[in-house]
């Protein structure tokens, strides 16, 4: 099962950066890893080892890439950057049916050039999983994201909020779930603009509340993920409600073992945003509406039992009926991975 953990690592990440590159839209990034090592190492309760009460997983990779549009406008200045993740994962039993869990999730990036845009980001939750028979599971819990920017200080922010979900598996291949999580943006040092577009003392607050499905299933050898996530933003920028949006998004990720130690993984999605109030540049009578297509590609090879390499290429396309919101670009990267 450790495979899907392998296949899911689609090396994607989308970076928007008008004014700070995590903090404006963090909706449009998707993070390096969304392999979900908890659900792999136990995908049902059948295949969770009873007789052991404390369980770990720990996942680390490093890798090197190039952007080349990494402002996300029709400059494309691209930059190389380098990339180090960590995510470990703890479960404790506390009885047959429900396990206390704790995840922390490590990302750095380092640009070369752009050296504003490099950060870290500290994702830490602990939860309760409940496992009322052995093809449902539930999880209720509490999540903190402090990201951090080396050399821009108005783009930090922290996250934290609530979060709960819920998946069925049919067998130990397929299980269909859902997530709610409703999370409180803290922007430490960014004020907020008026309705005038005049800057106040008041610190930017938003909330967003996330809705999510997805399925996850093997046909033979060929794995397959769809999810779909639907959300929106309320922020207490007086501005043209300049951050008040609704957007929802649809992911596809396969993957396929051509040999016993080479896999090729293909994913795609689709993102739609629609503005409340912001105007497009053009035409102040109409609100901005976005479309963002991704499509990417990538091959991992095993070394050892647990240690791969891989390299992944993927290409983004925003329309925007705002001129100035259009862009394309792409995302390479090579990098190795350990699972222990």
């Amino acid at each position: 099962m450790k495979f899907i953990a392998y296949i899911l690592i689609v090396g994607s990440v989308f970076y928007n950066t008008t004014v700070s590159l995590f903090a404006d839209e963090q909706e449009a990034v998707e993070k390096y890893k969304d392999y979900k090592l908890a659900e792999v190492e136990s995908f049902s309760k059948d295949i969770y080892d009873l007789e052991e009460r404390f369980t770990h997983h720990i996942y680390a990779g490093v890798l090197e890439g190039y952007d080349n549009n990494v402002f996300l406008d029709p400059s494309r200045k691209g930059d190389i950057f380098d990339q180090v993740m960590a995510d470990i994962i703890l479960r404790y039993r506390l009885t047959d049916k429900i396990d206390l869990k704790a995840h922390y999730d490590f990302t750095s990036i380092t640009y070369h050039r752009f050296t504003t845009l490099s950060m870290i980001d500290n994702d830490v939750s602990v939860s309760f999983e409940y496992y009322p028979h052995k093809r449902m599971r539930m999880e209720i819990g509490y999540d903190v994201d402090f990201i951090d920017y080396f050399k821009n200080k108005d783009g930090d922010f922290t996250t934290n909020g609530p979060f709960a979900g819920i998946k069925y598996y049919f067998n130990k291949n397929t299980y269909v779930g859902a997530e709610y999580q409703c999370y409180f943006y803290d922007y430490k040092h960014r004020d907020i603009r008026n309705s005038s577009n005049n800057k106040t003392d008041i610190t930017r607050e938003d909330h967003r509340n996330n809705i999510a499905a997805e399925v996850v299933t093997y046909f033979g050898k060929l794995f397959l993920k769809i999810k779909n996530r639907y959300y929106f933003n309320e922020s207490n920028d007086g501005y043209m409600d300049y951050y008040d949006y609704q957007s929802e998004r649809v992911n596809l990720y396969t993957a396929y073992p051509l040999t016993k130690k080479l896999s090729v993984l293909l994913s795609g999605g689709y993102q739609y945003k629609d503005f409340k109030s912001r105007t497009i540049t053009t035409d102040p009578a109409k609100k901005e509406q976005d479309h963002l297509m991704t499509l990417g590609g990538g091959i991992n090879y095993k070394i050892l039992s647990a240690f791969y390499i891989n390299a992944n290429y993927t290409y983004r396309q925003n329309y925007s009926n705002d001129p100035l919101q259009e862009y394309s670009g792409s995302v390479s990267t090579v990098g190795a991975n350990y699972f222990f």
